[in-house]
């Protein structure tokens, strides 16, 4: 080559080692402090790797000797193998842009760029390092064969990443946001928009129902729910919490909705008629009485779903085999922990590498065809960055049914109740437990029963449903239908009692 060629290839090796510093510095700054939002930052660290690697045959091609045979076919392989690897790239750069982690799609520009600078220098490769394998350059040799077993791992890591950017962002676009962006203020006075979703006509005999779970649940868990509800005309909301959906992401010193939540209902109230029926479903349950305690105002009653004290499972165990406080507090340190490593899994490898659609059991939940809406958002890398913070922030929670509100706000509860003979064949008998671990799930049994009706207050109405197949998910996935029915019911019951 002449000097002018070395020259541009010594600007394309500043621009490359500059690219490989920035990915480097990006990414382990990520990892070790977190950014600003909370957002995926292992798919950073894979970008990087890539984008190390092939920046690394830039120099390679230019530098290593290469096999003497036929350079046609030699050449072709080549461009064939960065034509992949830059395609797969672009696609990465694609879904990430459409799915607005616009930052990996920078990166991943970078590294398609960097894939074509390649096949630029594999068509000019220097004649002159050919390597002739009569002169047996073993070490050469092996350095070549190792190098291409290295490409064909990197070029499978692609392939994975693609699938993943691929995923979030035709999901993107296939699932719209369905509701408004509202704008909530934080209580240092920054702000967030806050995806709302509402759905059905109004009714004059009923409020409209606001629908709440845990911080990792949003407005696609909600979707069968509102739809019965339209259908029995009346009307109800959900939301994405921050951190989920098509609201922003949270930041990294936020601590859940509570700092906000009160904004985000003054917002609702511009366009929707208040007191709201609060529907707390699961860990929801706490979050809505929180809420009515310091808001009556815009609470016409609190209808639980199997809702549940905090902390419930392990302070079952303590009144049932007399744990010490410390014994339940090592318990839940390591489920938490357990928790946060299972979902760090997700988050290394599931999420970006499109892999979570084998990880986690197929939907069957109502209707049938907003199932796949409501399976992207559950394989999200939003929904999988807040589970790991939802486990991480479990053991800080505070009981805030220690908490009065005022009398005439009801607090009803729907919720399974299942029988002693029950929790045997469908606990016992599938786990094959031994008696003694099966008389204590059906203590553990009775112990939750008995603590989800101490949480109805002022008047309310207990349903309990007694099948089979009554558990958390029946209520919201299966058979939105029957919750939906008695939520009607007990406002019919409770309705007299409201002023």
């Amino acid at each position: 080559m002449g000097k002018l060629a070395w020259i541009v290839h010594g600007l394309f090796g500043i621009v490359l080692v500059a690219g490989i510093i920035g990915m480097a510095v990006y990414g382990s700054y990520l990892e070790a402090r977190g950014p600003f939002l909370l957002v995926n930052n292992y798919i950073a660290l894979w970008l990087t790797s890539l984008l190390t690697f092939f920046t690394l045959q830039s120099f390679y091609t230019l530098i290593a000797p290469h096999p003497h045979y036929e350079q046609f076919a030699f050449a072709l392989i080549q461009f064939i193998y960065h034509f992949l690897t830059g395609s797969l790239c672009l696609i990465i750069c694609v879904g990430y842009a459409l799915y607005g982690r616009v930052e990996l799609a920078i990166w991943s520009a970078v590294a398609t760029i960097i894939c074509w600078i390649n096949i630029y220098l594999v068509i000019y490769v220097r004649r002159d390092k050919l390597l002739d394998y009569t002169k047996k350059n073993i070490i050469a040799m092996i350095v070549s064969v190792f190098n291409w077993l290295l490409r064909f791992c990197f070029l499978v890591m692609a392939c994975f990443l693609a699938a993943g950017a691929l995923y979030h962002g035709t999901g993107a676009v296939a699932y719209p946001p369905r509701g408004t962006l509202h704008t909530v203020t934080l209580p240092d006075g920054r702000s967030q928009s806050v995806h709302v979703y509402c759905e059905g006509p109004v009714n004059a005999s009923i409020p409209v129902v606001l629908w709440e779970g845990s911080a990792a649940h949003g407005y696609a868990d909600y979707l069968g729910l509102q739809r019965v509800v339209s259908e029995q005309h009346f009307r109800s909301c959900s939301w994405d919490k921050v951190g989920l959906g098509w609201s922003d992401y949270m930041l990294v010193d936020q601590h859940g909705p509570e700092g906000y939540y009160h904004s985000l209902i003054e917002s609702v109230k511009q366009t929707e008629r208040a007191p709201f029926i609060f529907v707390g479903w699961g860990a929801g349950g706490a979050f809505v009485y929180d809420y009515a305690a310091h808001h009556p105002e815009n609470v016409a009653a609190i209808i639980y779903v199997d809702a549940y004290p905090i902390h419930a499972d392990w302070l079952a165990l303590k009144d049932l085999i007399n744990m010490t406080d410390a014994q339940v507090n090592a318990t839940m340190a390591n489920d938490v922990q357990d928790g946060i490593r299972g979902a760090r899994m997700h988050n290394v490898i599931g999420v970006p590498w499109g892999l979570m659609s084998a990880l986690l059991p197929a939907d069957h939940s109502y209707p049938e065809e907003l199932r796949s809406e409501k399976r992207w958002f559950y394989l999200t890398e939003k929904m999988r960055i807040t589970q790991r913070w939802v486990f991480e922030d479990l053991p800080n929670q505070r009981d805030v049914f220690a908490q009065n509100i005022t009398g005439n706000i009801t607090v009803s509860a729907v919720m399974s109740a299942w029988n002693a003979s029950q929790v045997g064949r469908l606990v016992c008998d599938t786990l094959k437990l031994d008696n003694d671990a099966c008389d204590l799930q059906k203590k553990n049994n009775d112990w939750m029963i008995d603590a989800k009706k101490g949480l109805v207050k002022n008047g309310g109405m207990i349903v309990e449903c007694r099948e089979d197949v009554c558990d958390q998910g029946y209520f919201v996935d299966v058979s939105p239908h029957y919750t939906v029915n008695q939520i009607v019911r007990i406002w019919e019951y409770v309705r007299p009692r409201v002023s």
